[in-house]
């Protein structure tokens, strides 16, 4: 696995192929990817292996995890994001970090969002707004919106959800979230 700007060789050995350039007699990677050695022909070349990758733009549905909570908002990374061309389909997206306001939970009055929240919760949610100073989420809009997985804050073991309620199998553990209709273990 070769990264931009990884040294590939001199160009005395080889000549920079696809997704490589020359600088200062030295051949190297532009890319993410596998090196190539074409011995016979004397290039170096990189096959890219980077994921499909899109930006974020308002209404982009992603999903991102919980990583620090607050008495008025979540601060997420993103993981993903939902690809609205291909339904089904996930992207990497090119922006990582963003924030879940409290007022961007529920249609009704959240007072914590620890109430809702807690770190390592994966969350499905909208970009609600982009700005230089950065990306605002939020989960008030659509059933599937909300937390997707959580986990034991006390054994950190996955919650399920039984008759609306987060369970936890190893330690009997009741939890509240804000839940998504697309929780995954049911």
């Amino acid at each position: 696995m070769v990264f931009p700007g990884s040294f590939l060789g001199t160009e005395e050995e080889f000549l920079p192929g696809e997704n490589c350039f020359e600088q200062s007699s030295s051949v190297y990677s532009d890319s993410i990817g596998k090196e190539h050695f074409d011995f016979d022909e004397k290039v170096v070349s990189v096959k890219k292996l980077s994921p499909d990758v899109s930006m974020l733009s308002i209404g982009n549905v992603v999903h991102a995890v919980v990583v620090l909570v607050k008495d008025q908002a979540c601060v997420l990374e993103i993981l993903e994001m939902e690809d609205p061309q291909r339904p089904g389909k996930k992207v990497v997206s090119g922006s990582k970090s963003s924030v879940l306001p409290v007022f961007s939970v529920m249609n009704s009055y959240v007072k914590f969002m620890s109430d809702y929240f807690k770190i390592g919760d994966i969350v499905r949610a909208r970009v609600e707004k982009i700005s230089p100073t950065g990306i605002e989420l939020e989960t008030k809009s659509g059933p599937g919106l909300g937390v997707v997985m959580a986990y034991c804050v006390s054994c950190r073991h996955a919650l399920k959800l039984v008759e609306m309620e987060l369970k936890c199998s190893h330690c009997g553990s009741n939890e509240r979230r804000k839940i998504s209709a697309d929780y995954s273990l049911k």
